[in-house]
């Protein structure tokens, strides 16, 4: 094994410069006052050779007579004592130390044989180290000096004492984290710093890293490789390395890589993982995995049957927004073990690829495991509710949803229930749920507004007025909305065709009205922009058996709808009786307008261009139409289709094509920019 140069930080006379230890030997760390790193240290430069290489001047020091029954009374009292307590790996331990201290001596066959002057007192204290009794021990050496003044503790017992506390104390102040601390034992105990003690140095190398000593941890695990040999203790030097330090100092670290009996590289499972921690810190930093990495994670999610490496590989597409993909992973490693982590991840990718149905059922029997599958699984339930068109909820789902968002105390959830309501000719209902949304986000102006509809639709007046006093500062739209109870009223008896018709300033109740008065008064609504009492006016007309009538009707309730933003209320209008073709022409483009805008508003960029491409059908495409594909296309990451838009737009001389041009390059330019530093 190659000599290993590395840096040490000594202690006034801890380690002479160049000195060379043997593997057996502790690797050279030690510090001087300050365990944290600050303050002034001495480095040197210590070399590390293989098992064996002790310098000779240390052996020849150390020998003693090669006759066993000279050997001291306190070497062989605890090799005696190991010997019949049976504790095997201590003893063999011993054995070693004792044949480097005395190189010609042998152990004999019968090591109880050893003729030593019995001490049934120091046999009791070997017998209390051995158990790990390290305070009663030095409360028996004490006492014994007491109650005999010339009696001296043996030399080994207590170097082995020292060394026991030692290694204890360090190892419980690294599991209380007192990285400081695990320093400065270890500084003041280099003995503990030995291949027999890999755990030790292991400990040692995190308080490093935790201490912002990187390079000193990083020698720590070099001396391991290079130094001890069991396999196991290898590859778990490499496997702590991953988790503490830098990809780079890992690679470092993996050239120390041996090959096994059977000629495979010791380190092919840390390889698996490193390829797995990486698609982990792409995760974390946003950027794209390298693809060697999820080529091998990949394999091995399919040959291995591993669910969690699948699971790994499903949370990275999604963070891609690959949503295919990650479903792809999700079911796989659902198949294999059905988690909750399994099911957040499918039913987020679910959401993604507009399935918020399907993402429900996947996510329903985990909401009540977690605050995170308890919020995933609103997102699917308001996705459902917002639906268009409104999507038919069984009894039990629609059960759910309710106890979830009424445990969630969630605002925008419970809003979206009211519109669903509202929307299913439930106004009561409706009234309802806007209220408890209210109630949980008191200025929620969606929900305000959607309670001044339902109270509207409902003919509560009063609550209406109520409702508009509280928000017209605050809400045009909802100030807009000038209840008709405060309006002079008068009785069906006086109603007359041609008032009715002409002069919409006064309320007329809607049912007072004939079928041709109604179409008549409707009109009058809307030219006054009160698009909202002209949905129901218009109601009343389309019950007329003319012809005429109900297709004058259907146009001019779907107008109303439109001016509202209620886009597929305005399509269910348009239905009710045949147009002309000049007027369904005018209809469809109008829908189909608000329809694109809707859509890009709430962030479904596909569905805004779908129905831009189908009103394209029947005009060219005007040029704040065209703007609004524009900024969908990028939205989509479809750069050059994006710029193509913009140039024409900019061509004709529009502010707003320059606009979508700058947006475009930057975003184009920064993506290019990211792709590349990775």
């Amino acid at each position: 094994m190659r000599p290993l140069l590395v840096s040490a930080l000594i202690l006034g006379a801890g380690f002479s410069a160049h000195a060379v230890f043997s593997a057996e030997k502790p690797w050279p760390y030690s510090d001087q006052a300050n365990p944290s790193g600050a303050g002034q240290k001495t480095i040197v430069q210590a070399q590390i050779s293989a098992p064996g290489h002790l310098a000779a001047a240390e052996k020849t020091a150390s020998r003693g007579s090669s006759d066993p029954t000279q050997l001291p009374s306190s070497d062989l009292a605890g090799l005696r004592y190991f010997a019949q307590s049976g504790d095997t790996k201590r003893l063999k331990k011993e054995i070693e130390r004792l044949q480097e201290i005395y190189p010609d001596w042998s152990p004999p066959e019968d090591l109880t044989s050893l003729s030593i002057v019995s001490d049934p007192e120091l046999t009791h204290m070997w017998k209390v180290f051995a158990e790990g009794k390290y305070p009663e021990l030095r409360r028996l050496i004490d006492e014994r000096k007491a109650a005999e003044p010339g009696w001296i503790a043996p030399k080994d017992l207590l170097e082995k004492l020292s060394f026991a506390e030692a290694r204890s104390r360090l190892i419980n102040a690294s599991h209380l984290e007192q990285y400081d601390t695990v320093i400065r034992i270890a500084a003041a105990n280099a003995d503990l710093l030995t291949c027999a003690n890999v755990d030790i140095m292991w400990r040692l190398a995190e308080a490093f890293t935790k201490t912002g000593v990187d390079g000193r941890a990083k020698e720590a695990y070099f001396y391991i490789l290079q130094n001890c040999n069991v396999p196991s203790e290898r590859v778990a030097t490499i496997q702590k390395a991953l988790a503490l330090l830098p990809e780079v100092d890992v690679d470092q670290l993996i050239v120390e890589e041996r090959l096994r009996a059977d000629g495979t590289p010791e380190f092919e499972t840390v390889r698996d993982d490193l390829a797995r921690l990486n698609i982990t810190r792409s995760l974390k930093d946003g950027k794209a995995a390298n693809p060697d990495d999820l080529q091998k994670i990949e394999k091995l999610a399919q040959q291995k049957n591993a669910g969690e490496d699948a699971l790994l590989l499903g949370w990275y597409f999604l963070e891609r927004k690959l949503f295919q993909t990650a479903e792809s992973w999700f079911r796989q490693a659902t198949a294999r073990s059905d988690t909750e982590e399994a099911a957040q991840g499918l039913g987020l990718a679910l959401l993604g690829l507009d399935k918020p149905i399907e993402a429900e059922k996947v996510l329903n029997p985990w909401w009540q495991a977690s605050a995170r599958s308890q919020a995933n699984y609103l997102a699917s339930a308001s996705a459902i509710l917002a639906r268009e068109p409104r999507a038919k909820i069984d009894e039990d789902t629609f059960r759910t949803i309710v106890l979830a968002v009424t445990r969630a105390k969630d605002g925008k959830a419970a809003r979206q229930i009211g519109w669903y309501a509202y929307e299913n000719d439930q106004a009561a209902t409706a009234s309802q749920w806007f209220q408890v949304a209210l109630t949980w986000e008191p200025d929620d102006e969606a929900a305000a507004y959607g309670l001044a509809l339902s109270l509207r639709k409902s003919g509560d007046q009063k609550q209406l007025a109520a409702l508009i006093a509280k928000w017209s500062a605050r809400s045009k739209k909802i100030a807009a909305l000038e209840p008709t109870a405060t309006r002079a009223s008068v009785g069906p008896s006086k109603v007359g065709s041609a008032t009715a018709g002409s002069d919409c300033t006064r309320f007329v109740p809607p049912s007072a009205l004939s079928p041709a008065t109604a179409v008549a008064r409707g009109w009058c609504l809307l030219n006054k922009n009160r698009p909202i009492e002209a949905v129901d006016v218009f109601a009343v007309a389309l019950s007329s058996k003319n012809e005429r009538t109900r297709s004058d009707a259907a146009y001019g309730q779907s107008l109303a709808y439109l001016r509202l933003g209620l886009v597929n209320q305005a399509s269910v209008s348009a239905t009710q009786a045949s147009q002309s073709p000049e007027r369904s022409r005018e209809l469809t483009l109008d829908i189909l307008s608000k329809r694109a805008g809707a859509a890009f508003e709430a962030g479904r960029y596909t569905e805004a261009l779908i129905a831009l491409d189908e009103r394209r059908r029947y005009e060219p495409e005007q040029f704040d139409l065209m703007v609004l594909r524009g900024y969908a296309y990028l939205q989509l990451k479809r750069y050059e289709d994006a710029l193509q838009v913009f140039e024409a737009v900019a061509s004709a001389g529009f502010s707003k094509g320059k606009r979508g041009i700058s947006d475009t390059l930057a975003l184009r330019d920064a993506k290019k920019k990211n792709s590349t530093s990775n």
